[in-house]
């Protein structure tokens, strides 16, 4: 369980003061893309200016973050995030992947989330792929500004990954690869030339002792 005492860094700028679990990485990321918030709790990722600057969190390698985790252990992935007062022109993903990116088609093995305004209608995506066959669904939950969203997914003993918004079941999604090494991810990303930002408020994933049915 993340939520964030120290704030994360890029690997540059690792350091005592920073974060040991999670690190900040992406294009045009840097350390100053975290800030502390007032109020909530968690961090607030802020990309840089530019069309498709990135601000993701990743595990660091040396913590237990930096693990690959494999469906078959039936994880649970979950994070708050906190949406802008404005929610245009940004990609914000999360969930657990073969990589930080949060293109769809990237990684052949995959469960997350993923928002685009200018996809899906504005609503979440549920997205998870087997040895590169992708099942992308709408969740039928619109993204609002200003507005706090707990997105889990659990993993049962089927492999199937069951998608939560706020504690309501939205869908679930076919059958994950065993034995794959996936990571957790949190990420944004501009498509416009502005800086876009969202509040992460707590990462959590949980290997469960009991096995989810």
């Amino acid at each position: 369980f993340e939520s964030f005492d120290l704030l994360p860094a890029i690997a540059a700028d690792a350091a005592f003061t920073k974060n040991t679990n999670l690190k900040l990485s992406g294009t045009n990321a840097a350390s100053s893309c975290a800030t502390f918030v007032a109020g909530g709790g968690g961090v607030k990722l802020t990309t840089t200016t530019a069309s498709a600057d990135q601000v993701i969190l990743s595990g660091i390698s040396s913590s237990a973050w930096g693990l690959t985790f494999a469906p078959d252990n039936q994880i649970v992935f979950e994070t708050q995030i906190v949406t802008d007062a404005t929610i245009t022109a940004r990609t914000i993903w999360a969930g657990l992947k073969l990589t930080t990116t949060g293109v769809t088609a990237t990684d052949n093995d995959q469960t997350f989330f993923r928002y685009d305004d200018q996809t899906n209608g504005g609503n979440f995506q549920i997205i998870d792929s087997n040895a590169g066959t992708d099942n992308v669904v709408d969740s039928g939950v619109v993204v609002l500004a200003s507005t706090a969203y707990l997105l889990q997914i659990k993993v049962g003993q089927d492999l199937l990954p069951r998608y939560y918004i706020n504690g309501v079941h939205v869908g679930t999604g076919l059958a994950l690869a065993t034995g794959t090494s996936l990571i957790p991810v949190v990420g944004i990303q501009t498509t416009a030339a502005a800086a876009k930002a969202v509040t992460v408020r707590h990462v959590r994933l949980v290997v469960p002792i009991n096995p989810i049915v």
